[in-house]
């Protein structure tokens, strides 16, 4: 087993404060030397000094705790010994609960450190006048601790830095591709080492601006703001949960309808959040679904949960049925859904010219994945039994209709169609009766093995 022991030189090199630095150098100068005691002594400075100097730096930051604990600062003189005492007591439970720079772990670990410099640092009293002297093993993991929890890391912000990611998520610069936005809001200028309450405000703000803010929000924005919703689940899970059961009906409940709305939006990218809506919820969604113009419909992409539950989809198709042609078949193209694939397959098998029946194709491509054997059944049938227009087949005799098919032949293996090999070899075999072309197909079942063509 190998054993991969830190490089005290290359720990000593990332420390992000001079003064906290010149401390730590002090400490693992002493440890090579043996001067363990010293060693420890000088660790716990380190940590002491840099704990004070994050304080400065958050403080100027505009971080509200920051402030608060630097002018605690500023009130004690050199002259007041025990005001200084007070504060290096409790100064990891400062770092810890009030300025959130090192986890529980953290400050547990370092308080080992903070007990032994007590005792290297004041003789023990001992009958036998042995003095404490801690291990070299031991003097050098503290050095290690104090480095990799707290002085090679940058501070931790608050507020400050909720606004600047808030700013960043209504930029042109912010990345339009959901990894790369996790990617950026990581690192440690906006998300990578926050407070928890930045997390949970983050969450909030979003929301907000959602929700009850009356002014429009763009497609884009809307993508920004989600996809920092999932970079905030991504980094602390536990939170999110917690947050969203707490604060997501509660900030929706009250939003007046085109507000509401939005609700299709957020879903189309978190449709978890589905499981957290109440039946007050529930029900003015799929009221507004009934009545959503043709704009609201596509806007809000509400085929990202109309397949959620029977009532949704009874709601959506009440809408669609009152349409137009012509705004059925736009839907039909924007949002599929498995609602509406039987819409979509009576669309394709009724194609009244060549023209339609291939465009009408493209769209029922769209729906593939919602397949079963009743409607790839339904689909071949009246492909082969259209005769929209002066008795003609406009499907199989339709320039293009070979790779539709074929590309339908594809897809449909891949959904939940279970008798996919007997329900094509007998279209194929129907369709070469009509002395159509079965080239595309001939070829994609002889490779499936499920035909041989002679030569």
């Amino acid at each position: 087993m190998e054993y991969q022991l830190t490089d005290l030189d290359e720990l000593l090199s990332g420390v992000k404060n001079l003064h906290s630095k010149g401390y730590l150098k002090e400490a693992i100068v002493s440890y090579r030397a043996g001067a363990y005691r010293a060693a420890v002594t000088s660790t716990w400075i380190a940590i002491c000094v840099d704990v004070i100097q994050k304080i400065l730096e958050l403080a100027n930051t505009g971080d509200p705790e920051a402030i608060k604990l630097k002018s605690q600062l500023d009130n004690i003189n050199s002259n007041n010994v025990a005001g200084m005492l007070s504060f290096e007591k409790d100064i990891l439970k400062v770092a810890q609960e009030d300025l959130e720079i090192i986890s529980l772990i953290e400050r547990t670990q370092l308080e080992r450190i903070q007990f032994d410099r007590n005792i290297c640092a004041h003789p023990t009293f001992s009958p036998d006048g042995v003095q404490f002297v801690p291990k070299s093993e031991l003097v050098r993991a503290y050095i290690v601790m104090a480095g990799n929890y707290l002085l090679c890391v940058s501070p931790v912000n608050g507020k400050a830095i909720l606004d600047i990611i808030y700013t960043f998520i209504n930029s042109n610069s912010f990345p339009d591709d959901e990894n790369k936005a996790f990617n950026t809001l990581n690192s440690e200028r906006y998300l990578g080492r926050v407070k928890s309450s930045v997390f949970r405000n983050l969450f909030i703000m979003i929301f907000k601006r959602i929700f009850r803010d009356d002014k429009v929000v763009s497609e884009a924005l809307m993508r920004n703001m989600m996809y920092s919703i999932s970079t905030i689940e991504r980094l602390n899970h536990n939170l999110y949960k917690d947050v969203s059961k707490e604060k997501f009906i509660p900030l929706i409940a009250d939003a007046v309808d085109d507000n509401f709305e939005r609700l299709f939006r957020v879903l189309y990218y978190k449709p978890e959040l589905w499981q957290l809506a109440d039946d007050a919820i529930k029900n003015r969604l799929e009221q507004l679904l009934k009545n959503m113009n043709v704009n609201s419909l596509l806007e809000n992409k509400v085929n990202a949960i109309v397949d959620l539950t029977s009532d949704m989809t009874s709601s959506f198709l009440y809408n669609i049925n009152r349409l137009d042609f012509n705004n059925k078949k736009l839907i039909y193209k924007a949002l599929p859904c498995k609602a509406l694939a039987l819409n979509v397959v009576d669309l394709f098998i009724e194609s009244s010219s060549f023209n339609e029946a291939f465009n009408n194709g493209l769209i029922l491509l769209e729906y593939s994945q919602y397949f079963t054997d009743e409607l790839l059944n339904k689909t071949l049938n009246g492909t082969l039994d259209n005769s929209a227009f002066a008795g003609i087949n406009q499907i199989i005799w339709a320039t293009g209709i070979d790779d539709i098919l074929s590309n339908l032949y594809n897809k449909t293996k891949k959904s939940n169609v279970s008798n996919h090999s007997s329900i094509w070899i007998k279209f194929r075999g129907e369709l070469e009766e009509k002395g159509a072309n079965t080239t595309k197909i001939d070829q994609l079942m002889t490779d499936d093995g499920l035909i041989t063509i002679s030569e």
